[in-house]
């Protein structure tokens, strides 16, 4: 059975819509069909309004939520993600989209695009974030205790404003976080073993017990913040300076 894309039996409908009535719903009830039924796989919700709604549980794979509105919406245990497909259906994106305090608790965005997202005071916890890209989001004051970001996978966080939030005692290795914001950001004992941070700004952000092991570090601000309690190790300094300063001593048998 052959099989045929949502969006494209809605282009099809829009376009006959529009050629017989002269113009087309941009919604065609797809945000009613998203608060009654609480899946919508492959739809264009784009701009919608759903701010301060329950749409926990919900399930929006493969959609286009670029622009869309869910301040303050419940959006725990939430299906944000781009699982592989069999029919390549694409990347679930919320570019633009504003998440601002909205509960994230549980939900995965494993794989989908929220480049320039406003994350701000949302609750990120538990939340898998695993191959998201969030360049140029704003993330600040989001809470992320228990979320699933380092991994080999890669998060990309580059350009991000993660500016006050609280990252300690998180694994964060191997996120990108070229030329972000993490001005006073709590990074104690997290680790970012590996991580890009080249030209990354941590004015004033707690470092005490960060790990830095493999971390590039080269240009980045760190005015009013200290290397001298963190783990370095393979870690290329602000100055480009190669340092193994606190790399276990190898025995010579």
């Amino acid at each position: 059975m052959q099989y045929t894309s949502p969006r494209f039996v809605l282009a099809v409908f829009c376009s006959v819509s529009a050629l017989l009535l002269g113009s087309c719903s941009i919604s065609f009830g797809l945000r009613q069909r998203v608060l009654s039924q609480r899946e919508c796989i492959e739809c264009d919700l784009k701009g919608i309004d759903f701010s301060s709604e329950d749409l926990s549980g919900v399930s929006l794979v493969y959609s286009d939520l670029s622009g869309a509105n869910f301040s303050n919406a419940n959006l725990t245990g939430a299906k944000l993600s781009s699982p592989p497909s069999l029919f390549g259906s694409g990347t679930t994106r919320l570019t633009g989209a504003n998440l601002s305090n909205a509960n994230l608790t549980d939900t995965t965005f494993e794989g989908s695009v929220l480049e320039g997202a406003n994350l701000t005071g949302a609750n990120l916890t538990n939340a898998n974030l695993l191959s998201a890209n969030l360049n140029g989001a704003i993330l600040r004051n989001a809470t992320f205790s228990g979320a699933r970001i380092g991994d080999p996978r890669r998060v990309s966080m580059m350009g991000a404003d993660l500016s006050g939030t609280n990252l300690s005692n998180l694994d964060l290795s191997q996120l990108l976080l070229k030329d972000a914001n993490l001005t006073g950001a709590n990074l104690q004992g997290a680790k970012l073993r590996y991580a890009g941070m080249y030209n990354a700004n941590l004015t004033g952000a707690n470092l005490n017990g960060t790990d830095f092991t493999g971390a590039t570090l080269g240009r980045a601000n760190l005015t009013n913040a200290s290397l001298n309690t963190a783990i370095i190790c393979e870690t290329t300094l602000p100055s480009g300076e190669y340092s193994f300063r606190d790399c276990p001593e190898k025995s010579p048998w």
